[in-house]
């Protein structure tokens, strides 16, 4: 049986404690967390990998990074998911501010660590789920092709 991709989480945040309290924080989910300490490293890692989920510290989130998960959001089957780390209301109203975005459409919930635990574990069950799927589907056409052309066993 083919074994399933690990899903890979992106942590992007410059702060070494927080990135071990994330690190701590999800050790045994089953995936591969991968940080980036800026925005430019971020975006360079998800031109090269799929993610499952993104978190992002607020003061590592710039206007060309929001551009690059926005047209990545609009042509992925399945887009990851993204969420903030949890920063005091005036460090939201300046995120909002510095990139024009507005708040209520914003597209990064502010969770704490529980919540973000759960949500993480859900997004990566999910992802796990819809590539099992696509492995079955795979194997049904599979088995199918091998039937019309004659080589194949019935069932």
């Amino acid at each position: 049986m083919t074994e399933l991709p690990t899903p890979n989480i992106l942590i992007i945040n410059h702060l070494p404690e927080d990135i071990l309290a994330i690190r701590c924080l999800l050790r045994d989910c089953g995936s591969k967390l991968i940080e980036a300490k800026c925005a430019s490293t971020a975006i360079r890692l998800l031109k090269d990998k799929d993610f499952a989920a993104i978190i992002i510290h607020p003061e590592c989130i710039s206007q060309e990074l929001l551009l690059h998960l926005d047209s990545n959001l609009h042509n992925s089957t399945i887009p990851p998911a993204i969420f903030c780390m949890q920063p005091r209301e005036s460090e939201t109203l300046n995120l909002v501010r510095r990139h024009r975005i507005d708040k209520s459409s914003a597209r990064f919930p502010e969770l704490d660590r529980i919540v973000l635990r759960q949500k993480i574990e859900e997004t990566i069950s999910l992802i796990q789920m819809k590539n099992l799927l696509e492995m079955n589907v795979n194997t049904i056409f599979d088995d199918q092709a091998k039937q019309r052309s004659g080589y194949g066993y019935t069932i």
